[in-house]
């Protein structure tokens, strides 16, 4: 296996290139014992539909965590000077001039064009967001060689399959929990907009708001453990990772395969950055 890159002198590209070239070739030569040392830090940054999320990892290891309204608070907490390198992963494609000037050439802007750690067999890449692509890499990093699903429960709710080879294939885009509490009240005219903050839901609802809650908090629910089964036949000893801002919909599903890991998108972007550092420079 390859050892983690950082930023360093030239000796240490010397030193990358090396190993490669041995690993290619089924050798293994050991870094010398300084190289493990070196501090690398690396600023992961979520621009999601409705939050901005940060963490700043030194190697794989998160150090800070940081959820904003808006990403310029960020640079009032944070010197760039403690950043080697950032990767952003921007679905509303907000920040990008913004972060340029603040970190110059330190920027990853994540897309389907970067370089990724498996393979993307999606039929149109171009339209693959850029959160799904983050989400696979975590879920890589953390069961490595095995079949993989991802839940994301947040603005929608995505489903997304990595399989033991380390080819991406896709997955599903369903609406998540606030969109279907918002389409039930704008398509109908008297229903109310409702908000579900976690807590029991009844299966039978005695009252307009609980027949609500059950029909969509508990239809998400069985929507979620039918997909998980449909893919569990046909992919043997699957992994399953949820995660997103609605993550509690997920209470009481999380078992032996089933894992809650509420960074996970972070984890992500950073195994990105750890991987393009690693391989291609």
């Amino acid at each position: 296996m390859l050892y983690q890159l950082s930023y360093g002198t030239s000796l240490f590209d010397w030193a990358a290139n090396v190993n490669f070239f041995l690993n290619q070739h089924q050798m293994f030569l050991p870094w010398p014992a300084f190289y493990s040392k070196i501090v690398v830090r690396t600023l992961c940054i979520d621009i999601g539909n409705t939050l901005v999320k940060a963490g700043l990892f030194e190697h794989e290891r998160m150090l800070q965590f940081w959820k904003l309204d808006d990403l310029s608070e960020l640079t009032t907490q944070l010197d760039s000077e403690e950043v080697d390198r950032l990767i952003v992963a921007d679905v509303r494609k907000l920040g990008s001039t913004f972060l340029q000037n603040q970190f110059r050439n330190k920027l990853i802007e994540l897309s389907y064009r970067t370089p990724l750690p498996f393979q993307v067999k999606y039929s149109t890449p171009a339209t693959l967001g850029v959160d799904r692509i983050a989400l696979v890499a975590g879920a890589q990093s953390r069961f490595p060689n095995q079949h993989v699903l991802v839940l994301d429960a947040g603005t929608c709710l995505t489903y997304d399959f990595l399989d033991a080879a380390g080819q991406y294939h896709g997955g599903a885009i369903s609406p998540g929990l606030k969109m279907r509490f918002r389409a039930l009240h704008e398509f109908t005219a008297a229903l109310p907009h409702l908000n579900w903050n976690g807590g029991e839901v009844k299966l039978i609802g005695n009252s307009t708001q609980e027949s609500i809650f059950s029909g969509i908090v508990l239809g998400t629910r069985h929507e979620v453990l039918q997909t998980v089964v449909s893919y569990a036949q046909q992919f043997e000893n699957l992994k399953v990772l949820v995660t997103g801002g609605d993550i509690n919909l997920f209470e009481g599903l999380i078992k032996n395969d089933i894992f809650a890991v509420p960074n996970l998108l972070l984890e992500g972007l950073n195994q990105i950055a750890i991987y393009n550092e690693n391989f291609l420079s």
